[in-house]
């Protein structure tokens, strides 16, 4: 994974615990769910 890849994903997961009523942060987080179970299962 390059290093902006994984900045983009640490964004969106940190957008996701803040922002969980917002509709973005769940975008970004069931799209990064699908690509990365392991890591965002983490923060369910």
């Amino acid at each position: 994974m390059e290093r902006a890849d994984a900045e983009i994903l640490s964004r969106a997961i940190s957008q996701t615990m803040f922002q969980r009523n917002n509709l973005w942060g769940t975008i970004l987080f069931f799209r990064f769910h699908f690509f990365s179970p392991p890591i965002t299962i983490l923060f369910l």
